[in-house]
């Protein structure tokens, strides 16, 4: 005789232990696999994103030297007020400022631009010997040097073919973007 309400053994609702341990082993496993993946896409991210603010800057001082009929630069900084002249590390940050005078230093009178902070501590930018410390456009928007800036990450993610973007700025004042590779996690100078 069955009593109304109770269940028996075959009517039971839930998941026994086994399968609850089942599914955690397989959400691990896809955790496992998905991770060092999501890892990778963020750290090539990153690299793109420090990449195209580098390349927005050099465009946007080429495009106001032409719209306002005199010279922007880019410069290296450290302070986001003054140029920095020092070592070819583009990492600390750049500006972009009207250059009235032409010196490719930025004076207190000379208005500035655009302002970009430090980039993330895996990220470096480094210029090979012609834009080492600055970048400046004429106002018919060509470059006063032909260079190579190297946007680079140390991230263990990313494998070598797939740490860098080169920015190439040529006497025209075009920049070319291209993947150079293989590079190193040292991430040297472009040459």
């Amino acid at each position: 005789m069955s009593t109304p309400g109770l269940q028996g053994p075959a009517e039971a609702a839930g998941i026994t232990l086994l399968e609850l341990l089942l599914a955690v082993a397989l959400l691990a496993l896809l955790a496992t696999l998905g991770i060092p993946s999501f890892q990778r896409q963020l750290a090539s991210s990153r690299l793109s994103a420090a990449a195209n603010d580098l390349g927005s800057a050099l465009a946007l001082a080429r495009s106001q030297a032409i719209q306002k009929g005199v010279r922007f630069t880019v410069c290296r900084s450290l302070d986001q007020s003054e140029c920095d002249t020092g070592a070819r590390d583009w990492s600390t940050g750049w500006i972009v400022f009207q250059d009235d005078n032409g010196n490719r230093t930025r004076e207190a009178s000379e208005a500035i631009t655009l302002v970009a902070h430090a980039l993330p501590a895996d990220i470096t930018a480094r210029g090979n010997a012609p834009v080492a410390s600055n970048v400046s456009f004429r106002p018919s928007g060509e470059a006063l040097q032909a260079g190579t800036l190297r946007v680079c990450s140390s991230a263990a993610a990313l494998g070598d073919s797939h740490r860098t973007s080169d920015l190439i700025l040529t006497n025209s004042g075009r920049v070319v973007t291209v993947r150079s590779s293989p590079v190193l996690s040292t991430c040297p100078n472009p040459t």
